[in-house]
């Protein structure tokens, strides 16, 4: 429970735990809930926590029943906690996002390198399309066959679309959002 607690603050900047009792009202146990399950605090209206577990059915518990730790929020220390994280979120999301771009670059993307036309005078039919795509791949398919050169008895068009890596910075980004969210930490 406490190293659950701990990454919670760390990355919540709260806690709760619920607090169980036995018949005579002692506490007994406790559990720790994530902060995002926790719907409301109480208020001036509201003595209670209103908890949505993710899946399952929400309750309401007394005050009595349930302890707050948190990381005081400067802008309101009497509100939800705040932490390091939330304050890089933005640059861990990003390093994610790049992270995810990486991923999906080196398992295709989806989209071609190249797209190989006819040109506006002269179109290629169904058949020389896949003449030429089954040409391709036997000449150029594989790490060995790379940079190879392609000669065409007619005028063919060949348009590159940017393979991402080549077009971007995302190795300069990523080391640069990394040294963000080390820098949030207060870590050389």
């Amino acid at each position: 429970a406490i190293a659950v607690t701990q990454t919670l603050l760390e990355l919540q900047g709260e806690c709760f735990w619920i607090i169980g009792r036995n018949a005579g009202g002692v506490a007994v146990e406790w559990a720790p809930i994530p902060s995002h399950w926790v719907i409301d605090t109480p208020n001036k209206t509201v003595n209670g926590y209103r908890i949505q577990p993710r899946s399952g059915v929400p309750f309401t518990l007394d005050a009595e029943h349930v302890i707050h730790f948190r990381d005081a929020n400067p802008v309101d220390p009497y509100e939800r906690g705040t932490s390091v994280a939330r304050a890089a979120w933005s640059d861990l999301k990003a390093d994610q996002s790049a992270s995810d771009f990486l991923a999906n670059y080196f398992i295709n993307d989806m989209r071609p390198a190249l797209v190989v036309s006819g040109t506006e005078s002269k179109n290629l039919s169904e058949k020389d399309v896949a003449r030429a795509e089954e040409t391709w791949r036997q000449k150029f398919m594989g790490t060995n066959r790379k940079g190879r050169p392609w000669f065409s008895g007619s005028k063919v068009e060949i348009k590159e679309i940017g393979s991402g890596l080549r077009d971007n910075a995302v190795p300069e980004t990523r080391a640069m959002l990394r040294d963000n969210a080390l820098q949030a930490w207060g870590l050389p």
